[in-house]
């Protein structure tokens, strides 16, 4: 603030009068004033950023403005106040003045680093350039990094420890923030220092990626000067084509292809180094998650494979050929563009004086033949000898011209590794790998050559791993291959691949790598009844041949029939002898008292008998035309349902039904098996084994038997075991036979191919998703509301109203990408304000955000456990339906995922689990000595907690609710398994729309 003197003492370095210092030092205090309300200053390095705004309006359009210009600044982090900015960010006047000054420390004085004013509209507008400057895909960030977070790229990264601050340079600082607010360029030194940082640290991050990309996006935007002295950039005159003008534009040509160098450079500039950074990360992501090993057969007829014949080997000079000094351009090119071999097989890089190995993360080794191979020479020669004189004058070997050496046939194998470390590195993909599947396939038939025969792929069989880094020994893997000769080898050696056999041990992999409800959903149950009649079976079912009596009786002996086609199995077929010869007279076996009911007659379409086990007789069966033609009907109506592929609807009728062993499975008043999956075996205790012992599973603890389990019931009730970490992370899972509807897991994969029939089930689980957590935070307000503060209370209720509307929006969306990013819409808004439901005073038990994989505080340790054991509740619930767990409609496909158990678990999280975990801590059950922190910062519960939270599990899911679409009273635990039949009913077709689970 310069002024004249008036009449005020006056400092040496500036005419300033004490008033206009008094004035000047006052607001720059106030400016810089350290309190938490201050929206106006903000640090960066060791610059301090004020800002002020000048409206033409009231001081409150002023500080809004500058709220707004704070928020674009430093990006909000915290939902709610993101959405305050965002209903605040129309109401703005584009035309405010907004004044922005960068002030830096200087000898206990300050110094002016940069000076900016404009209108809040440009300064938004250069902010959101720079946003779009530094966007790469996939973006490496959730929200937008600041400017001090952005240059923590650019400094060494020192092994296990963040980057010290003032590593980043500061003036680098300052040159940056000017650019941003300016509009201008960025700093050059700003890409130099991050191409620096990825070649001494080996690390091309999202971030230093997104650096060279905005520097070279900013660099390109100024356009192409006549004084460039790099001749490649003159290109850019040839855009500008003037018609009629043809002979300047080819003396421009010529200027510029004469000013070409003659080979391609063997260094690159700065700029060529941050594109190639760039164009480097852009395929990289994501890298391979897996291991593989592969086994590659190939074979050559009449030809050379290019190796050592005589040793049966061939090189890989196939995949990773030598250039010549004439191709050297071509080559360099065709990487520089595409990278897919050094991202493969790596590469020796050099630039300048710099030079690096790239290790790729595929080896192929040497090929060797399945058997001997016997060479053939060949001689070519320039002429051929016709008489004696030719001869003399041609003596000895001065014909030839050259040999070659060819086989007849040859099967080679290669082994292959797929190392997902390296792949890490190079960034290699699955998009490369199936391009890599792809060429060991057809490199064949695209690279013939003459002097190679004919050569064929023929077996490319590939081992995938579980992990990155693999569950098993690829040795092990490769011995599960066997080549092995069909033919004799007496009969001399192989002439192509027909006289081989390639298999696959399967069963030697290392573990890593007719009732229509029998029939068509593979479900069975017993009980008395079936065991009786199972135990009266057992001789019936038992192959065999008698002759008593002059009878001969045939036991469990195959039928079929073309003309009404079908086939099965009788219990006893009789053959009694007659005249004409011997007739057949089958009897079926029958638990129980004679009951002579049309399903038990229509079993033996002809004449025959059926045997009672409780009076132990036969009653004879007389078969009339209306009994064959019940049969036939019977038959018709069978097939015709086998066809549809969908169960009918069940009907309960009680003299029928209730005997039924199929009963607690598939009629809605039947609950006892379900009710049997609320009874849960955990095996928490240390030193704790479980053993075989004879067919029982029997748990020890301490050399003492705590329970014996008969594994034939495990079976029979679908009991499988799951096998959990200490913090609840799921290592194995062990069951027994998996049966169900092939039909309905063959529509279950329709509909998740139909992006458009997938969303109709993906936003019902969603709306069940959303209300049920809107649910549990009115809950909260409607049983705690009175004693908790009032800002508690407001971001509650505000988090309700965005759920309120999420739901409304889910309604109305039929894009399942969509209906994705609602879905994390809401979970921002739930567990936002998630810690103002906890009301226990102990700081470690404060939620700040949600963490997993691993969990960083209690909270989220407990909710992993939770949501761990329901995820082992919804899928087995699948199973017992007959869906496949693996193949969700909400959540991706991931080998190894349960992705549509997961997709049942989300309507399940807020009421089974969250609320759990909340009752838990606030009735003081866990507390912070209930936890322990491991040595990589992961929180996991302790042993006797775990069984406390378990046992609170149990008695959860004894809780008794409504069910909202059965309207009938079920306990909690059961739920899981009523969602998935209904889930089944309706991808059978039975119910035109899935019903959410809504929690009241």
């Amino acid at each position: 603030m310069p002024s004249r003197p008036t009449g005020k003492s006056q400092g040496d370095n500036a005419p300033i009068s004490e008033q206009a210092a008094f004035a000047y030092t006052s607001v720059l205090n106030y400016l810089l004033r350290r309190s938490p309300d201050n929206r106006q200053r903000l640090q960066v390095g060791d610059t301090s950023v004020v800002f002020w705004a000048e409206a033409a309006g009231s001081e409150a359009d002023a500080q809004a403005a500058e709220s707004f210009l704070a928020s674009l600044l430093v990006p909000a982090d915290d939902d709610s106040e993101a959405e305050r900015l965002r209903t605040l960010a129309p109401g703005l006047a584009p035309g405010t003045r907004i004044y922005v000054l960068g002030l830096a420390p200087n000898a206990s004085r300050l110094s002016v680093r940069y000076w900016q004013a404009d209108t809040l509209e440009v300064f938004a507008k250069r902010l959101a350039e720079h946003a779009q400057d530094l966007r790469i895909e996939p973006l490496p960030w959730r929200i937008e990094p600041t400017v001090y977070r952005l240059l923590l790229a650019t400094v060494p990264n020192r092994e296990g420890a963040m980057p010290k601050a003032d590593d980043a340079f500061d003036n680098l600082i300052g040159e940056t923030m000017r650019a941003i607010l300016s509009g201008g360029l960025y700093p050059r030194s700003l890409l130099a220092n991050t191409v620096m940082r990825i070649r001494s640290d080996g690390n091309l991050s999202g971030m230093r990626a997104a650096i060279c990309k905005g520097v070279l996006t900013r660099e390109r935007r100024r356009g192409i000067h006549t004084s460039d002295e790099e001749i490649p950039n003159h290109l850019g005159k040839l855009r500008k084509e003037r018609p009629g003008q043809a002979v300047t534009l080819e003396r421009e040509i010529r200027d510029i292809v004469e000013g070409l160098p003659d080979r391609f450079p063997r260094s690159l500039k700065i700029e060529g180094q941050g594109s190639f950074a760039i164009d480097r990360r852009s395929p990289l992501m994501p890298a391979i998650a897996h291991r593989y090993e592969f086994v590659y057969l190939f074979d050559v007829t009449n030809g050379n494979p290019n190796g050592d014949p005589d040793a049966g080997t061939c090189r890989d000079w196939i995949l990773k050929p030598t250039t010549d000094e004439a191709k050297a351009r071509e080559i360099t090119a065709w990487m520089c563009a595409n990278f897919f071999d050094v991202r493969t097989f790596g590469a020796v890089m050099t630039t300048g004086i710099n030079a690096g190995q790239v290790r790729g993360p595929v080896q192929l080794g040497f090929a060797t033949s399945v058997e001997p191979v016997l060479p053939l020479e060949i001689s070519i020669t320039r002429m051929a000898v016709t008489t004696e004189k030719e001869a003399e004058a041609q003596s000895g070997d001065n014909r030839t011209m050259g040999r070659k050496h060819i086989l007849p046939y040859g099967l080679y194998r290669a082994h292959g590794f797929v190392s997902a470390k390296l792949a890490e590195r190079t960034g290699f993909s699955d998009a490369d790998l199936q391009l890599l599947w792809q060429a060991l396939i057809n490199m064949f038939e695209h690279d013939r050559s003459a002097a190679r025969g004919e050569m064929s792929a023929r077996k490319l069989i590939v081992f995938e791993h579980e992990s990155a880094m693999g569950n098993a020994p690829a040795h092990k893997l490769f011995e599960a291959v066997d080549v092995a000769r069909v033919t004799d080898e007496a009969d001399g050696p192989a002439r192509s691949f027909a006289d081989y056999r390639v298999t696959v041990n399967a069963e030697a992999l290392p573990q890593g790598v007719t009732c229509a409800l029998i029939h068509l959903e593979q479900q069975w149950a017993e009980n008395r009844q079936t065991a009786e009649g199972r135990l009266l079976h057992d001789k019936a079912d038992t192959p065999a041949v008698e002759v008593r009596h002059g009878v001969r009786t045939v036991t469990a002996m195959p039928l079929s029939s073309t003309a009404l086609g079908i086939s099965g199995v009788a219990d006893v077929v009789e053959f009694h002898i007659e005249p004409t010869g011997e007739r057949p007279y089958p009897v079926e076996y029958k638990r129980g008292a004679p009951r002579l009911t049309a399903a038990d007659e229509v079993q033996l379409l002809m004449e025959g008998a059926l045997f009672y086990g409780q009076p132990r007789r036969r009653e004879c069966v007389v078969f009339d035309e209306a009994l064959r033609s019940l049969t036939r009907e019977t038959i018709d109506a069978t097939r015709a349902m086998f066809i549809s592929g969908r169960t009918p609807l069940a009907s309960y009728e009680a003299r029928r039904c209730d005997s039924c062993s199929l009963l607690d499975l598939f009629a809605e008043r039947g609950l006892k098996r379900m009710r049997r999956q609320l009874n849960t075996l955990y095996v928490t205790t240390e030193g704790a084994w479980l053993k075989k012992d004879g067919a029982n599973i029997v748990m020890e603890v301490e050399g003492e038997e705590r329970a014996r389990l008969p594994s034939h019931m495990l079976e029979s009730m679908g009991s499988p075991s799951a096998f959990l970490s200490p913090n609840g992370r799921f290592l194995a899972r062990m069951e027994g036979p998996v049966s169900g509807n092939v039909l309905l897991r063959r529509e279950q994969y329709r509909r998740t191919d139909d992006p458009s029939r997938c969303a109709l089930v993906v936003r019902n689980l969603l709306i069940g998703k959303v209300h049920n957590q809107r649910a549990v935070l009115g809950r909260a307000l409607r049983d705690h509301g009175e004693g908790m503060p009032a800002t508690d209370v407001t971001a509650l209720t505000y988090a309700r109203e965005r759920l309120r509307r999420i739901s409304a929006r889910l309604l109305q969306e039929d894009d399942i990408d969509v209906l994705r990013g609602l879905e994390g819409e809401a979970a921002q808004a739930y567990f936002g304000v998630f810690d103002h439901l906890i009301r226990a005073p102990e700081p470690a038990l404060r939620f700040k955000g949600r963490s997993r994989r691993p969990p960083l505080d209690a909270v989220n340790a407990l909710l992993s456990f939770l949501y761990t054991l329901l995820t082992h509740d919804c899928r087995s619930a699948l199973e017992s339906v007959g869906l496949d767990p693996a193949v969700g409609f909400l959540h991706r496909d991931r080998p190894g995922r349960p992705s549509l158990a997961l997709d049942l678990l989300e309507e399940f999280r807020p009421v089974m689990a969250d609320r759990l975990a909340l009752s838990l801590i606030n009735r003081r059950q866990l507390g912070e000595r209930d936890f322990i922190q491991l040595d990589n910062g992961a929180v996991s519960l302790k042993e006797a907690s775990r069984k406390t939270v378990l046992t609170a599990y149990q008695e959860r899911k004894r809780d008794e609710t409504r069910h909202a679409f059965l309207d009938e009273k079920l306990a909690v635990g059961l739920f899981p398994a009523v969602q998935a039949q209904l889930l089944a009913r309706h991808l059978r077709g039975d119910l035109e729309a899935y019903p959410p689970f809504l929690w009241k």
